[in-house]
C-alpha cells in the first residue's frame, strides 16, 4: 500500500461500531486517520467547513445506512450532489443485507456496498481490505489535486 497518510471520513452514529473500527484500523497498522460524524448535523457542519477550506477532502468515506434523523440513503444522495465530493469513493458499510438497500445505494452512487461482518477476525480483515484496495490500489482523479 502507498505509505501516504490518508483520512477516512466515517459517518456512523453507534459508539460501539466506532470503537470497533478504531481498533481494527489500529491493528491494521495502515497509515490512516479516522474522522467520525454521528448524524446529519455533524455532516452539514463538516461540509460547510470543507467549502470554506477549513478541512481537507477525505480519501474515502464509509457510510452506515442506519442513522438518526436522516437515512444513510438520503445522506449518500446529498454527498453525491455536493460539488466538492464528486469522485470521493463512498463505501456503504452497514449491517443490512436487504436487496433494496443494496440496489438503492448503488443507484445513488456508492462505489461499493460492504456488509459489516459479525465476527471480529473477519471484521478486521474487511476493514484492512477496504483500506488497502481503495487507498493502495485504486487511482482516483482527485489525488492529483490534493
Amino acid at each position: 500500500m502507498n505509505q501516504q497518510h490518508h483520512q477516512i471520513l466515517v459517518i456512523e452514529d453507534d459508539q460501539a461500531d466506532q470503537d470497533l473500527m478504531r481498533t481494527a484500523v489500529d491493528l491494521s497498522q495502515q497509515p490512516v486517520t479516522l474522522q467520525f460524524l454521528n448524524h446529519v448535523q455533524d455532516l452539514n457542519e463538516w461540509l460547510s467547513q470543507l467549502a470554506r477550506g477549513e478541512v481537507c477532502l477525505p480519501a474515502l468515506i464509509l457510510l452506515d445506512l442506519n442513522l438518526p434523523m436522516q437515512t444513510g440513503h438520503e445522506i449518500l444522495k446529498a454527498l453525491r450532489q455536493d460539488n466538492l465530493l464528486p469522485v470521493t469513493p463512498i463505501i456503504v458499510f452497514c449491517t443490512s443485507k436487504a436487496p433494496d438497500d443494496i440496489l438503492t445505494s448503488y443507484q445513488l452512487g456508492c462505489n461499493s456496498y460492504v456488509c459489516k461482518p459479525t465476527d471480529w477476525p473477519t471484521y478486521c480483515k474487511v476493514i484492512a481490505a477496504i483500506i488497502e484496495f481503495w487507498l493502495g490500489f485504486v487511482k482516483l482523479p482527485q489525488e492529483e489535486i490534493r
